[in-house]
């Protein structure tokens, strides 16, 4: 992982939804992987499906769906927030 601020703020989102336990947070982060993406990188190509979860620690993230026709944002996704699909 990047930095230890990065994972406290990781832990804050669990935290505020139920407390975790230091063996379980401990088994989590270690497998948490860091990735960098650059603007305009998909996460997810139209398709495929997601077998991750992300976290934005630095920068913004556009979901959206596309129907074949047009494309749709959803959302926008900034520091510290999770992504699922």
């Amino acid at each position: 992982m990047k930095s230890d601020k990065s994972l406290n703020q990781i832990r804050a989102l669990f935290e505020a939804i139920s407390t975790i336990s230091d063996a379980d947070w401990n088994f989590f982060k270690d497998h948490l992987q860091y990735d960098e993406y650059n603007k305009g990188d998909l996460l997810t190509s139209i398709g495929e499906i997601e077998n991750y979860m992300y976290f934005v620690v630095k920068g913004i993230v556009r979901t959206f769906y596309y129907n074949s026709i047009q494309e749709y944002t959803l959302d926008f996704r900034l520091p510290v927030s999770p992504i699922v699909s």
